[in-house]
């Protein structure tokens, strides 16, 4: 019989890889269920927002790049009228199989959590400066969105998802560079 563990998208066993520099600190969140919601043609977006409000409190972002959060679930915007929709994974196992309950007809839902991994940074009042400096306006690595901005008046939490091939690569290795340079 195979012996296989689970391991996160960079690599580690648990507990999941922690970066602090200076006052930031950046944690791998394997811990985010994810599913893309796309309205189907012929004007669904409405209903699929209506849908989404009314079972979940949630309302879809409007473009570009904005996003929502209340309670277990938060939303960004992917393109025009589509979304990824995050949850807790221990909490929300089948995120894709009940957003589809919800919404029906209105849109097509995809399970997309194994594709990305989501990252958590908090920090002081240098947080804004370094999401500003790794690619303005955008999250820190091309495809790659922020999640959710829950303290965003007060700069003190970002989370953003990329993919999950890239995460090494982009993803990861480009949100410490940048902070070396806020934090000194």
């Amino acid at each position: 019989m195979h012996k296989l563990k689970p391991i996160t998208a960079l690599g580690a066993d648990m507990p999941p890889r922690i970066d602090t520099i200076g006052a930031v600190t950046i944690t791998e969140n394997p811990n985010k269920a994810l599913a893309s919601v796309a309205a189907r043609r012929g004007g669904q977006a409405d209903a699929l927002a209506q849908a989404m409000k009314k079972a979940l409190g949630l309302d879809m972002p409007a473009p570009p790049g904005k996003s929502t959060q209340v309670a277990q679930h938060a939303a960004f915007w992917m393109g025009p009228e589509q979304w990824m929709v995050t949850a807790a994974h221990d909490g929300h196992e089948l995120l894709a199989t009940d957003l589809k309950a919800i919404v029906g007809p209105a849109a097509s839902v995809t399970e997309q959590t194994d594709g990305w991994c989501c990252f958590d940074v908090t920090g002081g009042a240098g947080l804004a400066d370094l999401f500003e400096r790794l690619s303005p306006p955008a999250p820190p690595c091309a495809r790659c969105h922020l999640v959710t901005r829950p303290a965003a008046r007060l700069n003190t939490s970002v989370s953003f998802c990329g993919f999950r091939p890239r995460t090494g690569s982009r993803c990861w290795h480009r949100v410490p560079r940048p902070d070396r340079y806020i934090t000194r």
